[in-house]
């Protein structure tokens, strides 16, 4: 028989064989397929578990196939080098013949039969493949076998190949298609060169592909086998009490207990979220992609999950497709978590009324088990407006339902979802952009004042990978703040505030006031007596007039003096020419300043909160304390303080110090202020609306009633601080570097420094007008100048100077800087020399590094010269920098040489304390 009629007859054949194979695998999943819609419960799932693993597998029959034919290609042949000419694919022939023996890099390769030197190579690269390809068809089996409290080696090992085999399979697809389209120009349009390259090193690019595949499941498996990250939001919450506290929900969604997500991975899940000390834990769906049974082990560290206001659970798709749902509900009640099918719960938490619902998952009515189906009316049935209502709704899609039914929407203040993963894998990610409404973070529907929070996920669904870092749980802030953020930003006594500048000119002088004053009244007056009455008095309150008291004496004589609204506008006017002391302008604008000083501060504590500097407050506070320590042990032991027994005096001045870090009671305060203020002026407007000018009369009266006063920027967004005996602050800097800086000689060089500086402002003074002290040293005064003033000399930049002006912010940066090294050389010891590799620098030195940083500004270093004649009382930055080279760790630290720059300008180091401090002989009472 010919060859080629015994080629044709085993293709006939094979084409048969193809066939029944096709027809049996459509009979069996057309059969299972029946068999899922005449099911339901525990039967119905098992069968769709079957059926997915069926139509997976058959699916990667053919991408294995395809797969396996690109990567033999690659390890088994490539093309030996021609010139373009002789490239067969330009007579639209492509033969075995250009193929010769291997190599794995792209360029020119020798001629020649390799096959003997590479026999081993390609044969265990073959079997290598074959093996990566079995065990990514087996991944799905072990959602049945070999299951326990802990993740199996085989399991885990299979499941990563899964990811490595999906991504291999999109690089191969995208080199494919390059290589196609560019072969259909090279043909159809012109010759080109890209192709050449890219046929000339096809192998090279089929092994890169799969390298790629490789590294990105490497990639992804060091993302889940490190420890969680916390992601942190603070959504407003309207309904919240203006004068309760905060509260937060750590939400978990998609946690996956299975045969990647074992009994460890659980345990320091659960160890994290106690730490965090929520109010509120919800878990979100997808809890477990199996039986209780087989993974209740894995599963019981979710009963140490701890928070006041509860734990809390819904349903996702996985509790339907992968387990039986009742069972992990009678489990999950055992654990003392409130499981919420079409349920709520009434809770009051930190003084907040909240309705906590869970919503069954939209899959729960095509998974066929009774009693089970998503009902968004029934689980926020209960929940009132008088609350806040936050609905549990795995699926981001049920909360654009949500979003799109006024009768529920109305109902929901937040709604917290899950199972996007953020795509989990690259692959993925544009498909879960495309079949969910909301992906990832947080969202906010402007129609219906609702927000959505979806999370990423605390884990992963089958593969152990995760490409986006493991967003573990977001941590949602319900703080009081952000509840007013909203408010504070538009409040209409605070957005009038350039309308009413631009009024000015009504009130521009006594006359013009008088004019508005009387007119405002008439015409009051008309309309309501009772109203006149009051504003008669408001007005000559607000003018300071001493006719007032005679004037209300008048009026209670009778109203037969006030018969009409002329006589009592006469009257007024009376009143007001008399004696009045001051202007409506002098009112409005402390008013005008101290409210944005309010609404200031209002928005700095929020910042403070939002990005959470709080434990860097309270290492701040730690750090005052230390410092404080170490400036009251110098103070003992200074001479002339112990000579005339000043000791006592010096104990009594350092415990009247402390740090301002009572942001709780202040946004209370402030807010409350706020609140009051914008009250008045609103119903003022709605009491006088048919005034001309209403806005301006009721600025003028909610600017009477509150009579706001300055104070302290005790939070400032600014790199700042502040002494103003005894309080101290420091700005928002500070506290985020002291809480999310590494390490702590950076922590001292920066913090550290301007703790040490503001409280050297209690214990240096002028030597001949000391303010706090009862006396200070002039040979320390003159010390510090003379060392200021060589560097200045040295290192002038646009502008310098050295005057009394500057003494106190000198004296106090030496002293700080002083302050803040001996707390340094207590917090290293002997190590404080020793070498940082990742920065290329020592302890001490990073010190210096991040004291300087604080003076950086990227501009020319001056002066500034004020109104008064006087200059504002800090040296130029780089002047202030400098002055570090009289403090002897500086030369050491940086092996300066005694004649360098940095050197010939420093003097003889200040003490402004300690036992080496100047003795005095200068007389002073006590």
């Amino acid at each position: 028989m010919p060859w080629y009629s015994r080629c044709t007859n085993s293709f006939s054949e094979m084409n048969l064989k193809l066939k029944i194979a096709i027809l049996v695998i459509a009979i069996i999943h057309v059969t299972i397929a029946i068999a899922r819609k005449s099911t339901d419960g525990v039967a119905h799932h098992r069968l769709v578990r079957l059926h997915t693993m069926l139509i997976t597998s058959t699916a990667m029959l053919a991408t294995s196939f395809y797969i396996w034919k690109r990567v033999n290609f690659a390890i088994t042949k490539h093309r030996t080098h021609k010139s373009e000419s002789e490239i067969s694919l330009a007579n639209n022939v492509e033969t075995e013949s250009d193929f010769a023996a291997t190599t794995l890099l792209p360029g020119p390769n020798p001629v020649g039969n390799r096959r003997l030197r590479l026999l081993c190579f390609q044969d265990i690269a073959q079997a290598l493949m074959l093996l990566f390809l079995f065990l990514s068809h087996i991944a799905l089996f072990f959602y049945y076998i070999l299951l326990g409290p802990e993740p199996n080696v085989i399991a885990i090992t299979s499941l990563s190949f899964i990811a490595c085999y999906a991504h291999i399979l999109i690089f191969l697809i995208i080199a494919d298609i390059f290589y196609y389209a560019t072969k259909l120009i090279h043909h159809k349009v012109s010759a080109n060169s890209v192709h050449t390259y890219l046929h000339e090193n096809r192998s090279f690019h089929i092994l890169l592909a799969v390298i790629l595949g490789f590294l990105f499941m490497f990639g992804g498996l060091y993302t889940t086998h490190t420890d969680p990250v916390v992601r942190k939001a603070s959504i407003p919450m309207k309904r919240f009490a203006s004068n309760s506290g905060n509260v937060s929900i750590a939400l978990l969604s998609d946690v996956h207990i299975g045969p990647s997500v074992g009994r460890t991975r659980i345990a320091r899940i659960v160890e994290l979220t106690n730490a965090l000390n929520p109010d509120i834990i919800a878990i979100a769906g997808d809890l477990a992609d199996g039986l209780v049974r087989d993974f209740h082990g894995a599963a019981e560290p979710l009963c140490n999950l701890k928070a006041p206001g509860g734990v809390y659970f819904a349903t996702g798709n996985h509790e339907y497709m992968h387990g039986n749902v009742t069972e992990w509900f009678w489990f999950l009640e055992n654990c003392n978590i409130t499981v919420l099918h079409n349920q709520n719960k009434h809770i009051k938490v930190n003084g907040q009324k909240l309705c906590v619902a869970g919503a069954d998952d939209l899959f729960a009515v095509r998974a066929h088990v009774p009693g089970h189906g998503m009902d968004l009316m029934k689980a926020l049935s209960t929940c009132d407006s008088d609350s806040t209502n936050i609905l549990l709704a795995h699926q981001p899609n049920a909360a654009k339902i949500v979003l799109t039914n006024p009768k529920l929407s109305d109902k929901v203040n937040l709604i917290l979802s899950g199972h996007t993963h953020g795509g989990q894998m690259y692959p993925f990610v544009p498909i879960v952009h495309i079949a969910n409404a909301f992906v990832r973070g947080q969202y906010y529907d402007n129609k219906t004042d609702t927000y959505v929070y979806v999370s990423a996920g605390v884990n992963y669904f089958g593969p152990p990978i995760k490409m986006f870092g493991a967003s573990f749980q977001d941590m949602l802030a319900y703080l009081e703040h952000v509840q007013k953020n909203a408010y504070w930003n538009n409040l209409d006594v605070i957005k009038l505030l350039p309308i009413i500048k631009e009024k000015e000119m009504l009130l521009s002088s006594k006359e013009d006031m008088i004019r508005f004053f009387t007119g405002v009244f008439s015409k009051v007056c008309e309309k309501n007596d009772e109203q006149a009455e009051d504003l008669y008095k408001l007005m000559v309150e607000v003018m300071g007039s001493n006719y007032s008291q005679d004037d209300e004496n008048t009026r209670n004589k009778g109203k037969s003096t006030w018969e009409t609204c002329d006589s009592r506008t006469d009257s007024l006017r009376e009143a007001l020419t008399e004696s009045s002391r001051h202007t409506p302008m002098d009112l409005l604008s402390q008013f005008e300043a101290c409210a944005t000083e309010h609404v200031n501060l209002a928005k700095s504590i929020s910042s403070h909160l939002d990005v959470d500097v709080r434990q860097g407050i309270e290492e701040t506070k730690k750090l005052v304390e230390q410092v404080l320590g170490i400036a009251e042990n110098l103070i003992k032991s200074t001479p002339w303080v112990k000579n005339r027994h000043l000791v006592a005096k010096f104990e009594k001045i350092t415990s009247e110090l402390r740090m301002h870090d009572n942001y709780g009671k202040d946004f209370q305060k402030v807010t409350n202020i706020l609140v009051a203020v914008e009250k008045t002026f609103l119903e003022c407007r709605l009491s006088y609306s048919f005034v001309e000018e209403s806005d301006l009369l009721c600025y003028i009266m909610t600017a009477s009633e509150h009579r706001l006063s300055h104070g302290d920027e005790v939070f400032s967004l600014d790199d700042n601080a502040f002494n103003n005996h005894p309080t101290l602050a420091f700005g928002f800097p500070n506290y985020h570097h002291t809480q999310y800086g590494r390490e702590m000689a950076s922590k001292l060089g920066y913090t550290g420094f301007t703790v040490g500086h503001e409280i050297g402002h209690t214990f240096f003074d002028s030597y001949n007008q000391p303010e706090l002290l009862p006396y200070f040293s002039k040979q320390v005064d003159d010390c510090v100048q003379n060392q200021f003033n060589a560097t200045c000399t040295e290192y002038m930049e646009d502008s310098c100077a050295t005057t009394d002006d500057f003494l106190d912010e000198n004296g106090a940066d030496i002293f700080g800087l002083q302050l803040a090294y001996e707390l340094m050389k207590e917090y290293y010891g002997f190590d404080i020399g020793n070498f940082i590799e990742r920065l290329n620098m020592t302890y001490d030195q990073l010190f210096f590094y991040s004291y300087a940083t604080g003076f950086c500004s990227g501009s020319l270093s001056s002066v500034e010269l004020q109104d008064d004649g006087k200059y504002e009382p800090h040296s130029a930055n780089n002047i202030r920098i400098n002055t570090i080279a009289q403090h002897p760790a500086f030369q050491q630290a940086f092996n300066c040489p005694a004649d360098s720059r940095m050197m010939q300008s420093a003097t003889k180091q200040c003490h402004i304390y300690g036992n080496e401090a100047p003795e005095t002989r200068r007389k002073f009472l006590i």
